[in-house]
């Protein structure tokens, strides 16, 4: 298992773990809290086909706590990296995760 924290700012796709080629990231635990009004989708890869999850609303102060629970929580497609894509004015997301890449 390896640790990573994040803090997003920008609008649109934010890397928060980079795929490496022949391996799958398995997301396991993942907090984060949000600094203003931002919409979050949870995305392996890119585009728009690796949402794993919709677009969550978060107010500012807002966030979810989701922590280990013996399974993995998200898992991205093999060769593609971990993505915060965000939106709103001035989005703002910070937290951490612990995943397996393997």
């Amino acid at each position: 298992m390896a640790y990573t924290k994040f803090h997003a700012t920008a609008s649109g796709n934010n890397c928060v773990i980079a795929g490496q080629s022949g391996k799958t990231i398995r997301v396991q635990a993942i907090f984060f809290q949000c600094g203003s009004l931002t919409e979050v989708t949870l995305r392996s890869g890119t585009a728009a086909a690796g949402d794993l999850t919709g677009a969550m609303q978060f107010q500012t102060g807002g966030g979810i706590n989701l922590p280990l629970a013996g399974v993995d929580l998200f898992v991205c497609n093999t060769d593609e990296q971990f993505t915060l894509k965000l939106a709103g004015l001035a989005p703002d997301c910070a937290g951490a995760l612990i995943y397996t890449q393997e």
